[in-house]
């Protein structure tokens, strides 16, 4: 099997894994607020398959979950923020040099919960569900929830990426020796 051919299977495993987590997504709070644990899929996509199949698994994830099962309106900010789940960590893993992994997947972790959770997501919520409160009330409401959910995100992250079978089926779908 070619190097295009196994990274297009491992996306494809990749992505149906992140739409799975997405349908699952529990909203709380009247639909502003979500526990997910789509970072995880979306994170190993990114690491592993680079920032751009990061970027695809986070999109793809987002709009077959949102058309399996929509928990609302269509929301583009959303969308693009599921990109950058998977975009973030492929950037940080990839370009920053840094040994650590697992301070790598903590600035990673951080980036998407500045920038996607409580930036886009927030945005996009607050936009589609805000009901005459102002855009920092709606914040605050959603910054504990959102950092129990980085924080889930991020032990389970860091118990998986040293997994060494899943280390060795990632690199090998990279081309890399297993």
């Amino acid at each position: 099997m070619n190097k295009s051919t196994k990274l297009l299977v491992y996306t494809a495993v990749l992505t149906a894994f992140a739409t799975i987590a997405n349908i699952y997504t529990i909203p709380i709070n009247g639909g502003g607020n979500f526990i997910s644990l789509v970072y995880i899929p979306c994170f190993f996509a990114g690491i592993f398959l680079g920032p751009v199949l990061g970027f695809g698994v986070g999109v793809m994830a987002d709009v077959l979950g949102m058309l399996i099962n929509p928990l609302g309106p269509w929301l583009p900010l959303v969308t693009l923020a599921s990109g950058l789940i998977g975009f973030i960590p492929g950037v940080i893993f990839k370009y920053v040099g840094i040994k650590s992994d697992l301070v790598k997947l903590f600035i990673s972790i951080a980036l998407c919960l500045i920038v996607c959770t409580c930036g886009l997501n927030t945005l996009a919520t607050f936009l589609a569900y805000s009901k005459g409160k102002t855009f920092w009330a709606y914040l605050a409401v959603r910054i504990p929830t959102q950092l129990l959910v980085a924080g889930i995100n991020f032990v389970l992250i860091g118990a998986l990426i040293k997994v060494k079978p899943l280390v060795r089926m990632m690199r090998f779908a990279k081309g890399d020796k297993a």
